[in-house]
């Protein structure tokens, strides 16, 4: 079982980075999910349920691209930049105090 750190630490280091390397160059591999998947299998990160830890795999690749040690495909959508908070159409009304709240 690895912890988020120990992810991030495993991967960083010498061995872990000629490994991850040598998966990043397969063409195989479609998007940064499915890099997770298999650095997950090919590293054994797992949880205690021994489930593959896909999103803190990937978290730890994030990192280890914005530092400048890897570099991953892009991604396949932007979730974050479609994402928007919903306008209401008028204002909320101000809240009415109930006589029971007071005791």
């Amino acid at each position: 079982m690895f912890e988020q750190n120990q992810i991030l630490r495993t991967l960083s280091a010498p061995r872990g980075r000629i490994r991850l390397k040598k998966r990043l160059s397969d063409e195989s591999l479609p998007n940064r999910t499915a890099i997770a998947r298999r650095v997950c299998e090919d590293f054994g990160f797992v949880d205690a349920k021994g489930r593959a830890q896909v999103a803190t795999c990937a978290k730890a690749l994030l990192k280890l691209e914005a530092r400048g040690e890897i570099t991953l495909p892009a991604p396949l959508n932007n979730h974050a930049a479609q994402a928007s908070p919903r306008l209401l159409d008028e204002a909320v009304a101000p809240p009415v105090a109930d006589a029971s709240d007071f005791g």
